[in-house]
């Protein structure tokens, strides 16, 4: 038997619970989609979203809500392509993207923890410490040659 996959993405995260939840194998989803074994194993796993059409057929095998997965796709593309910046246009912190990305992947016990620990740390700054102040260097600036 393959090892289990491990999703990577929200979109493979919905693609592998349905998975489980109707009890059908990589391989056979491979067969009823009519890719090899691999392009089926990328899906599941998020190492390579799959094409519209792909998602289309999986959709379909699995009895998933295309609209959703489709939205799911575009967000995926727009994150491998342009990184940071839809982040940022949607006013959102960058810095959070990773965390927001994983969240789902945490179990309720794991999120409640990782709230507690932010506000732990949050309570111990000091209420009137400035952030706009600049940060010194540690090390001196490089010396660039010409």
């Amino acid at each position: 038997m393959p090892p289990q996959a491990k999703p990577k993405t929200p979109l493979s995260l919905a693609i592998h619970t349905r998975m489980k939840e109707r009890g059908v194998s990589i391989h056979q989803l491979a067969d009823a989609t009519a890719v090899g074994y691999e392009r089926a194993r990328t899906a599941v796993t998020g190492d390579e979203p799959p094409g519209k059409r792909l998602l289309r057929d999986i959709s379909r095998v699995l009895k998933l809500n295309l609209e959703s997965m489709t939205e799911m796709l575009i967000t995926e593309q727009m994150k491998r392509k342009y990184g940071r910046v839809p982040a940022r246009l949607a006013g959102r912190n960058p810095e959070l993207q990773q965390i927001e990305e994983m969240w789902q992947l945490l179990l309720p016990e794991e999120k409640e923890h990782i709230t507690w620990l932010v506000t732990r740390y949050a309570e111990k700054r000091p209420r009137k410490q400035e952030f706009n102040a600049p940060i010194q260097r540690i090390a001196p600036s490089p010396v660039r040659t010409p």
